[in-house]
């Protein structure tokens, strides 16, 4: 070695040895000792370094075995140090006269000091009395030795030079060839357990790609620590220094780390940092951080909240630490992926997160501690977290923001005032003012004056918050479900305990348990009267479409009696309903079989046709629960005037089938009647909110159903179960006794069917009838004549997802079909879906919901049951979702008039389409659940409702494994859709598409027409059913429901 080569002891502090490697020195160390066998008795050598994994058992005897013990050792064998002229090493030691020379090992791993003809570790300890300290193994310390007398000459050790030591990574890469490579070292042990070695070259690397940091100093300045050393030690020491940066972190992805603080390293201004996305992507590589339990993110700014979406590959975190980093609500929803482990999480800080991540967090099922001080969260998303965490009897810690109540109203007024709300109509007016008065005395932002009716409803407002906020005295009805606890201790208003009726709720779950048991054993003993299925006797009528039943009776070759049968005996197979009304509809088949054997003419264009109804419909008689417990027992009056209209057709009608609970999802289960299930996969949905009709009519348990349609609730289950559909244009037909909807975003009623001939009798046998109250538009079937060559628009997404290869497939199949009949089809690009879906959103939630959810009662609610709180992933549409003053109501009909007005303009009247195929969904079903998380895919089907147009619905062909594959080259957004979405959808953990598990599932297109022109929509309908031809849909076509 050259005099001008660098030493490889730092002469200032020889603790510090930035040109030795560990690993080397350790190797060298360990042929040292092979070569020249010695022993320390009280220093135990041997076992330290066979704890350091440096030697075996047998070489351990080796040493032994070579050994010289003495009890004495002669002082003149051994040099005198420099400044002294006591031995270094005291007599009682003794090793073999004849050591060649050796380096002399000084603070153990931490440096290496150059002596001659001895090798020892520096140690110091107090000698048996205590009294003094020690150095070298019981010598005297030696005050104020200067660092010059270390001598820094290199030596051999038995003829190997250190640096030219070569280690080998495991895939026997020469370590000095491969410094820049992060991925060719493995930390670790074969058995899995951390070794000093492998810590010795951890160390190493690190040293490497953060020099100047006092990598070695850190780790090693003890002559022992790398006996204690572990990676999560050495993450730690390098968290609280902020030197996590990702190539660290990339360095330290061993399986042994089980918490890591990343804090510190993202918000140093002048630390070794990067981006917080880079440094986040090194847990989404593979087999990096496996184990990994708690991660700390507390005061790093993420830029964005995507860049959560790299921690969903931890699949044992526990705990998640995200306080002040400046993320919103879609990072909440990245966090679902979670669930299974994740019990511990701090959103506090994070003002940007508010009531729209109450469904997100609600899914997270095993949450026993949430921090959300400081956010936007709100005492309605408060309440709605303790309505479904009460309800599934969930413990779960909540540190929430303090509110004062005594700063928002009077709390305890005294008489003359009043605290009953009901009661605000009849005081006076000069009551009215004292009364606010006292609370403006507390809460100056409160009027005291106005008109009458202002001062009346203002007070009431008052004292129905406070009304809510005050049943927190009532925390024993909850048995403890939740603990609240808040940051400082004043009179909280709790999300515990929310609204009277949730009250009174608790108190009568047994009442609701009841309800449940007797409405099912109702259905259960009606269903057990409806007969067996005879297939030779009843197959010809239950794989008849409407149209030939009733030419059939009218021949005389079938009565509505033996009809009837075939379809009960059906029915009682589908189990998609809730009420069964097999007595009256006997009766009613029998009076029409009379009445057509006396007079041989039909009631009506239905004579004999078994329909069912949604439950929304009121049959006389009958229930219309809409699946709320609350509405059981409180049977109809009189029967919906679309009913009636189809009793006078000469129809029967024989069920009333189920519906989600709210009728605000596109699946189809309430905690009254169950869930229905998908009929050719019950693994999958059957869509809502008109599933039942959908999955009775596809299992042939009836021959025409009739639905609603508010944003796809006739379309997705159609297309689910492979029927046909029509939602006619808003006010074609009448909802007269029906359960409201919103008049913002008109319900369209219309027919569900196994035929467009079907779809085609009931439009001729209702439009035209104006109910009583004159809702409805009186316009009459008016029959229609297309030219020979149609002109259809396409596309094949909608803008907000990538459609699934299935989906295009059949919008695709459709275009070939029709152009091969000499129709003009012309692909496009809509723009609008996204507006579309906020004016839905912006108008549908204008009341909070308040009205809909007030029917709740003690029903648990389904989280998946509300649109509203499971808003779109896009960041858009997320503020969208809450209760609307007066303006901004009006803001929102204007924007749901600007897109219908865009629409006709840019689309309609540019391209100058008689049609547009479309498709339903952007997926051919989702599985149980899955509208809790992908709502926002029904934007398909929503734009029609915002656009008023009709829209037919046809089964076009079936899921298949081999054809429906994603591509090869796919990749989440490349579209311009969410790539959130398209993730959760296509390649995330379990994803949602799965051609294999879906595969002979139907799926349908959208066959749309401008507003009013339904009857063209009809006829459009017969043309692409026909140019399609034969595929296996209709009457007859169901056999079995698969399983999986």
């Amino acid at each position: 070695m050259n005099a001008s080569q660098t030493p490889l002891i730092d002469e200032e502090n020889p603790l510090y040895c930035p040109n030795f490697p560990a690993a080397a020195y350790l190797a060298n160390l360990r042929q040292s000792l092979k070569s020249n066998a010695f022993l320390f008795q009280d220093l135990s050598l041997r076992s330290f370094f066979w704890k350091l994994g440096l030697c075996s058992a047998k070489e351990d005897q080796d040493f032994t075995s070579h050994a010289v013990g003495h009890d004495t050792l002669d002082a003149s064998l051994w040099p005198s140090s420099p400044d002294t002229e006591s031995p270094i090493i005291p007599a009682r030691k003794q090793v073999s006269d004849d050591l060649p020379d050796v380096p002399v090992l000084r603070c153990g791993l931490a440096g290496l000091a150059w002596r001659r003809s001895s090798l020892c570790i520096r140690k110091r300890f107090r000698d048996s009395s205590g009294s003094e300290d020690h150095d070298f193994f019981g010598g005297p310390p030696k005050r104020g030795r200067s660092s010059q007398s270390v001598h820094t000459s290199p030596v051999h050790i038995n003829g190997i030079e250190p640096l030219s030591y070569t280690l080998r990574s495991p895939d026997e890469t020469p370590y000095q060839s491969v410094p820049n490579s992060l991925e060719a070292w493995a930390y670790e042990s074969d058995t899995g357990e951390e070794t000093p070695l492998d810590l010795a070259l951890l160390i190493d690397r690190l040293e490497k790609v953060m020099p100047g940091t006092g990598i070695y100093r850190m780790f090693l300045g003890d002559p022992l620590a790398v006996l204690h050393l572990t990676h999560q030690k050495i993450a730690n020491a390098l968290a609280d220094r902020g030197l996590l940066t990702e190539i660290v972190l990339t360095l330290l992805r061993s399986g042994n780390i089980d918490r890591l603080e990343l804090g510190p390293t993202m918000c140093e201004e002048d630390g070794l940092n990067l981006p917080p996305s880079n440094l986040l992507q090194v847990f989404s590589r593979p087999d990096h951080y496996v184990m990994l339990k708690e991660l700390v993110l507390n005061g790093a700014h993420l830029d964005r909240d995507f860049d959560l979406v790299h921690i969903q590959r931890l699949p044992n975190l526990e705990k998640l630490h995200l306080e002040a980093t400046d993320i919103g609500n879609e990072a909440v929803f990245l966090l679902v992926n979670l669930k299974e482990k994740l019990y511990s999480l701090d959103l506090a800080h994070n003002p940007k997160i508010n009531d729209d991540a109450i469904p997100a967090i609600l899914l997270l099922a095993n949450l026993t501690y949430l921090s959300i001080q400081a956010t936007g969260i709100d005492m309605p998303g408060l309440r709605r977290l303790a309505t479904v965490a009460c309800t599934e009897e969930r413990a779960i810690d909540i540190e929430i923001p303090s509110t004062d109540l005594h700063k928002q109203y009077l709390v305890n007024p005294a008489a003359p005032l009043i605290t009953d709300p009901s009661a605000c109509s009849l005081l006076s007016n000069a009551s009215l003012i004292r009364n606010l008065d006292a609370h403006a005395a507390v809460n100056p932002s409160i009027v005291p004056t106005g008109t009458r009716l202002e001062m009346i409803e203002r007070l009431t407002k008052l004292l129905e918050r406070r009304q809510m906020d005050l049943t927190a005295h009532w925390q024993e009805l909850y048995f403890n479900c939740i603990r609240i606890k808040p940051d400082y201790p004043v009179i909280i208003t709790s999300p515990l305990f929310l609204h009277n009726y949730q009250l009174v709720g608790i108190m009568k779950s047994s009442q609701r348990d009841s309800i449940i048991t007797s409405k099912r054993a109702a259905r259960d003993k009606a269903l057990a009267l409806a007969g067996s299925y005879i297939v030779n006797e009843y197959e010809a009528y239950s794989t008849a479409t409407a149209s030939e039943i009733v030419q059939m009776i009218t021949k005389g070759e079938w009565t509505a009696s033996q009809v009837l049968e075939g379809y009960i005996a059906r029915a009682a197979i589908a189990q998609a309903e809730t009420n069964f009304l097999f007595e009256d509809a006997r009766k009613q088949a029998k009076e029409l079989d009379t009445e057509f054997a006396s007079t041989q003419q039909l009631r009506g264009p239905m004579h004999g046709v078994p329909v069912s109804f949604k439950d929304q419909y009121e049959v006389e008689g009958y229930d219309a629960t809409v699946g709320f417990t609350a509405w059981a027992d409180k049977p109809a009056k009189k029967d919906a005037f679309l009913v009636a209209q189809f009793k006078a057709a000469g129809a029967i009608v024989i069920v009333k089938t189920n519906v989600p609970q709210t009728m605000l999802a596109f699946e189809c289960s309430n905690p009254l009647w169950g869930r229905t299930t998908n009929p050719w996969n019950d693994q999958f949905t059957c869509g809502g909110s008109s599933g039942g009709e959908a999955a009775l009519l596809a299992m042939d348990g009836s021959a025409l159903g009739v639905g609603s349609d508010i944003g796809g609730s006739l379309r997705i289950p159609a297309s689910y179960c492979g029927i046909y559909s029509l939602k006619p244009s808003a006010d074609r037909i009448s909802g007269l006794g029906c359960n409201a909807g919103f008049e913002a975003v008109r319900v369209a009623y219309g027919p569900m069917g196994r035929s467009v001939q079907d779809c085609e009798l009931f439009c001729k046998t209702i439009f035209g009838e104006q109910d009583p109250t004159h809702q409805n538009v009186p316009l009459p079937y008016r029959p229609v004549e297309l030219p020979s060559k149609l002109r259809f628009g396409y596309y094949l997404s909608d803008g907000m997802v990538e459609t699934s290869p299935a989906c295009q497939r059949a919008v695709l199949e459709t275009v070939s079909a029709l152009e091969k009949q000499g129709h003009e089809c012309i692909e496009f690009k809509p723009h609008l879906s996204i507006a579309a879906m906020e004016a839905f959103v912006g108008l549908i939630t204008a009341d909070g919901y308040k009205k809909t959810l007030s029917h709740l009662d003690s029903d648990p609610q389904a989280s998946r049951n509300c649109g509203h709180y499971h808003p779109s992933y896009v960041t858009c549409v997320f503020s969208l979702a809450r209760v609307k003053s007066v303006f901004e109501f009006t803001t929102f009909a204007d924007k749901r008039n600007q897109v219908a007005t865009a629409w006709y303009a840019e689309i309609w009247d540019k391209y100058g389409f008689d049609g547009i195929i479309a498709p339903v969904q952007s997926l051919p079903a989702l599985p149980h659940g899955g509208c809790a998380y992908l709502s926002a895919i029904a934007v398909a089907t929503i734009v029609y409702n915002i656009v008023d147009s009709p829209v037919g619905t046809i089964p076009v062909t079936r899921v298949n494994v081999d054809t429906d594959q994603l591509p090869a080259d796919f990749k989440p957004g490349r579209s311009g859709g969410s790539k959130l979405f398209e993730e959760r959808m296509y390649t995330g953990k379990n994803p949602v598409y799965d051609p294999k598990g879906m595969h002979g599932m139907p799926i349908g297109v959208q066959v749309v027409g401008k507003k009013w022109e339904d009857e063209k929509v009809l006829a459009m309908m017969h043309v692409v059913d026909k140019a399609l031809g034969p595929r296996g849909f209709g009457p007859g076509s169901w056999k079995s429901k698969q399983t999986k």
